[in-house]
């Protein structure tokens, strides 16, 4: 089996819940091939993708799209809302547990995860998941009865809070929370850097998560990076209205912790993001996608323009959503017919993204069906 400082080295990991979305685990798969990511953690998926590890109920994910060298990935364990796989040395732990589960389901799934973690004769451990649980320790004004007991289960288990500041992981009409969390043994949460909510569109609720796994003395830049990789992008179509939008919304947060970034390298990873994730939002990026950068058989520039464009118009949303930022009333004074035209906006926007998928996988499809009726 591969030694442990081997196998995370570069390892990106992605975290996503799907809310039962055909067209939001296509958005994530496209999306994990293009950042080629190696491990996926998912929860309430739309369907089990091949070669996955999943829980009794399906709906919590293990997924390894991109097998490293020397590195086996196999099932576990499985439960009633949680999942085990061997990575490598690593054990992963998927975990969903709905909102309408009274106290007693949701301590029982805590239980029997618990459990696992106690006989599992590694120390390397990180279990990742949506708990639908709030508290204080990752990030939320305050502790529900559930998060509470989460805390308690979670120092209990010898785990460690992985989540940084207080940005949120779930996005709803009716507000905002932080309810998917990461967890890791001590032996893990030293080699994760670079932890972030990220501001992408997910078609979904929930946001992704991201992080890199290397061991904490490592200066090997992560495996997928390479100078030709360099975002360039069009200046000339830069969008000015969606330029402040972007920024107020990355800006915004004036309760996060500046101190979230354990190390300089990390810090300026996540100032890499940020910096990123503003210029796709009001600009497209123009030359040829890099040599290491793979993509599903659908992907489109019709598709990166659509998701460019909702991103662009959720991000008009939440500003002016925002009664205060920085201490300064923005979005306080909002007429509640420019909330809706700005929600109808992002709506639609969502709704074409989604469309378009579904279009362009069918349309592949078909072209691939005809290319077989072809060959000889």
């Amino acid at each position: 089996m591969a030694d442990i400082s081997a196998t995370v080295i570069a390892t990106k990991v992605m975290q996503a819940n799907l809310n039962h979305c055909a067209a939001a685990q296509d958005l994530l798969v496209a999306s994990a091939a293009r950042w080629m990511v190696d491990l996926i953690v998912i929860a309430e998926p739309y369907s089990i993708p091949p070669s996955a590890v999943s829980s009794r109920c399906s709906s919590a994910v293990i997924l390894a799209p991109s097998r490293l060298p020397g590195t086996s990935f196999e099932r576990l364990a499985a439960g009633e809302g949680w999942a085990a796989a061997r990575w490598g040395e690593l054990t992963v732990v998927s975990c969903y547990i709905s909102p309408g589960h009274k106290r007693p389901v949701f301590e029982r799934i805590l239980g029997a995860i618990r459990s696992f973690v106690a006989q599992c004769r590694t120390p390397k451990i990180l279990v990742l998941g949506d708990f639908n649980s709030k508290s204080v320790d990752w990030g939320c004004p305050e502790d529900s009865v559930r998060g509470r007991i989460l805390r308690t289960w979670v120092e209990g288990s010898g785990l460690r809070v992985l989540n940084r500041g207080s940005e949120p992981t779930c996005v709803r009409a009716q507000g905002t929370s932080i309810v998917d969390v990461t967890f890791a043994t001590p032996d893990v949460a030293a080699t994760v850097s670079g932890w972030r909510v990220m501001d992408e569109e997910t078609l979904s609720d929930h946001r992704y998560i991201a992080f890199d796994l290397r061991p904490p003395s490592s200066r090997v830049p992560p495996r997928h990076t390479h100078p030709s990789s360099s975002p360039r992008w069009a200046l000339k179509r830069l969008d000015r209205d969606a330029l402040r939008a972007a920024i107020a919304a990355a800006v915004w947060d004036p309760d996060a912790d500046q101190d979230s970034c354990p190390d300089t390298e990390s810090e300026a990873a996540a100032l890499r993001d940020v910096a990123t994730n503003i210029s796709d939002a009001c600009m497209p990026r123009t030359g040829a996608a890099p040599p290491n950068r793979r993509s599903v058989y659908w992907w489109s520039t019709e598709i990166e323009d659509l998701r460019n464009a909702c991103l662009r118009a959720r991000h008009r949303y939440a500003e002016l959503r925002r009664p205060f930022q920085g201490g300064v009333a923005v979005g306080a004074g909002m007429s509640a017919e420019t909330e809706m035209a700005l929600r109808a906006e992002y709506r639609d926007a969502r709704e074409a993204l989604s469309g378009a998928i579904g279009k362009t996988k069918f349309r592949a499809w078909e072209e691939f069906i005809l290319t077989l009726d072809q060959d000889p």
